[in-house]
């Protein structure tokens, strides 16, 4: 995990990628106040090969490459918001955000669940109507 950072400073590496850090760079932009603080690569879940007996460092490493990774957690006032930056969101977003809730919550002792979001850069047909099925919040920047 990268942070906690200011919600306006963007760490030197992150996993994104270029597209998906400039919708996360205009997001902040557009939207100054939607987080005071947040996360970058939250490490969720088991790594695929995991191997309880891989020794230090190689574990470590092979825990963050091998592992799901959530974008962004954005926190405003004590609520925590699970984000996922994509370019063209589609299911691709949908299961991740669902399956990223899912982790968080077992993992994470917390009184308020995660709020979810999926940041995009252009809305596809049928995301939205998903979304506020779901409580999933998108937003296009």
């Amino acid at each position: 995990m990268l942070g906690p950072h200011p919600y306006n400073q963007i760490p030197p590496k992150t996993h994104l990628s270029e597209n998906e850090l400039g919708i996360w760079k205009r997001c902040i932009e557009k939207f100054p106040a939607l987080f005071d603080i947040v996360s970058y690569d939250v490490e969720l879940g088991t790594p695929r090969g995991f191997d309880a007996d891989r020794p230090e460092p190689y574990a470590r490493h092979h825990a963050y490459l091998g592992g799901y990774k959530i974008d962004v957690v954005g926190d405003k006032e004590g609520q925590k918001t699970i984000v996922e930056i994509k370019h063209q969101a589609t299911t691709k977003a949908i299961g991740e955000v669902d399956l990223y809730e899912f982790l968080y919550i077992i993992t994470n002792e917390s009184a308020l669940p995660p709020k979810l979001m999926i940041l995009t850069d252009e809305e596809m047909p049928h995301m939205r109507e998903w979304c506020a099925k779901w409580a999933v919040e998108l937003l296009v920047v």
